[in-house]
């Protein structure tokens, strides 16, 4: 339980500490910080899924199809279902000019539609976004880090 209080509090330091706390939670960035606000919400949610999976030991995948990504988590029953009771994990719609390059996991290429697992350990990941103001890769480490870098 004091687990489960602390990941919350983390969560919600994190939203609050990255400011604009309406739009990042809502998705209605706009403006000339739309793109490093829309990693950055990305980033966010990712390290979050990543963390989340290691301490509670249950798989969290996130789906990246055209134009949105979201989370999902096995329910009881097996199947995978959007994880849509959380804010940090809602669906998201990406802007228009937005799309999926190529995700890579521990090295190997993820197949379209692509999906990337994460469980009890630390994934290698980086996923390729092209915009029409540039290209970005979001990058996760084996010690569980998440950032992004313009190419």
């Amino acid at each position: 339980m004091l687990i489960v209080v602390a990941i919350i509090g983390i969560t919600l330091a994190m939203i609050r500490l990255g400011g604009g706390v309406l739009d990042r939670v809502t998705g209605n960035a706009s403006g000339p910080d739309e793109v490093r606000m829309t990693l950055q919400r990305l980033v966010r949610s990712v390290a979050g899924a990543s963390e989340r999976a290691m301490i509670r030991g249950r798989p969290i995948a996130l789906d990246l199809s055209t134009g949105r990504y979201r989370f999902v988590a096995l329910d009881v029953a097996g199947r995978w279902v959007a994880i849509d009771n959380d804010p940090v994990f809602a669906e998201r719609s990406l802007p228009r000019d937005w799309r999926w390059v190529a995700v890579r996991r521990d090295g190997e290429p993820v197949e379209a539609p692509y999906r990337l697992l994460f469980g009890n350990e630390p994934v290698r990941f980086t996923i390729q976004i092209a915009t029409h103001g540039g290209q970005f890769v979001v990058r996760g480490n084996s010690l569980g880090a998440v950032d992004w870098t313009a190419q």
